[in-house]
């Protein structure tokens, strides 16, 4: 093989080699924990709380907390979340993204209100919902979830 076709394939390799596109592969790290409070009249609410880190070049980090409330007799009545995310420096933090939603799989529980905010590194998510008999409430709830971001990275 000549010289000039040597050269000209190890020009080709690596005009493709540089051209290529170098696509980066986000790796994802997800952590969730869980609590149970038990009321008076028996039925309780559920609470989880998901921690998703993106492993990328810009430092950042999602978390979702969410609120189950079931009934005495162990029946899904309705689900409430906040989800969040955040970028850190070290040095700051900033939520960049906060929402909530919610579902109600009894109809006889009505939203009063729900509202969502964000400042700084932290997410609040906030829901009045009642419990109506015939069109009359009897029970209301009303629950704030919170996701804060350190400077670090923590959520809590």
């Amino acid at each position: 093989m000549s010289k000039l076709k040597k050269l000209s394939i190890i020009f080709l390799c690596a005009l493709l080699f540089v051209s290529c596109p170098v696509t980066a592969f986000a790796q994802e790290n997800t952590t969730t924990d869980t609590e149970i409070e038990y009321l008076e009249d028996g039925s309780y609410l559920v609470t989880e709380f998901t921690v998703s880190e993106t492993l990328t070049r810009a430092a950042a980090k999602a978390g979702t907390k969410s609120i189950t409330y079931y009934s005495s007799k162990d029946v899904a009545q309705w689900y409430f979340e906040v989800s969040a995310t955040f970028t850190y420096t070290g040095s700051s933090v900033n939520c960049t993204k906060a929402d909530v939603d919610y579902k109600i799989y009894d109809n006889q529980w009505k939203i009063v209100s729900t509202s969502c905010k964000k400042s700084g590194g932290m997410a609040t998510g906030t829901i009045k919902i009642k419990y109506t008999v015939m069109g009359i409430p009897v029970n209301t709830i009303e629950k704030s979830l919170v996701l804060t971001c350190s400077r670090d990275g923590n959520i809590i």
